[in-house]
């Protein structure tokens, strides 16, 4: 188990805490003092145990199971990581995701899902086939993204597109938004009081419309407040 002092976590990504100490308590409960003095954000043991990677003091540094350090890497303070197996690390910087192969000591660029947005977690889904990227966007709007790590591409771009510079929005007490999934037509989400589920529908058709956008490609899900 990995923690450093004042945090209640123990392998996962949590705030930082200035001036830690990053221990290692091993399965006698023997303390192995890594850092000392450090800036620690984030924190993440491989799926095997092998290794153990931590943001600190600006960089993202990864060591073995006897504690040795086999990586370290340029990084402006990564608020998350997570193993894609027991080789790749997925982590942030800025507004990128990158992946770091540890035994070619390689960086690949995942995606960049952002425009000044701010990353606060990434998750792999079951399948290892997307990256998930929770954000916080300049308007401290919650949302979540997500990136196929098989090479696969986002149907309709321009639709898209269309929908992002639409959404979300509000009128007469309907509020739309919109979700996509890479493959799939997006579905436009309608949240409003139950009495106004039909007519919220036949609004966002008539809003959409208004842009020579065809509903009838996407479905719709409504959710009563």
């Amino acid at each position: 188990v990995a923690f450093y002092e004042g945090s209640n976590e123990d392998n996962q990504s949590s705030k930082s805490a200035p001036s830690s100490k990053l221990e290692v308590v091993n399965a006698d409960g023997s303390k192995q003092q890594i850092i000392n003095n450090g800036d620690v954000s984030a924190l993440s043991w491989s799926p095997n145990g092998k290794y153990l990677a931590a943001s600190i003091n600006g960089q993202v540094v990864i060591w073995n199971n006897t504690l040795k350090q086999q990586a370290s890497i340029p990084n402006n303070g990564a608020t998350s990581l997570v193993w894609l197996n027991n080789e790749d690390l997925i982590y942030n910087q800025n507004g990128d995701v990158l992946v770091f192969n540890t035994p070619a000591q390689k960086t690949t660029l995942l995606g960049r899902p952002t425009n000044g947005d701010s990353i606060i977690g990434l998750s792999v889904s079951a399948d290892d086939s997307y990256v998930y990227v929770s954000l916080e966007n300049q308007q401290s709007v919650f949302e979540l993204a997500r990136i196929g790590l098989h090479d696969q591409r986002i149907q309709n771009p321009d639709l898209l597109t269309s929908l992002a510079l639409l959404m979300p929005n509000t009128i007469s007490g309907c509020s739309f938004n919109f979700l996509n999934f890479t493959g799939t037509n997006p579905s436009i989400i309608i949240q409003a009081s139950s009495s106004l589920q039909q007519s919220c529908s036949q609004q966002s058709q008539t809003y959409l419309s208004g842009y020579n956008i065809d509903s009838s490609s996407l479905s719709t899900q409504f959710i009563p407040n």
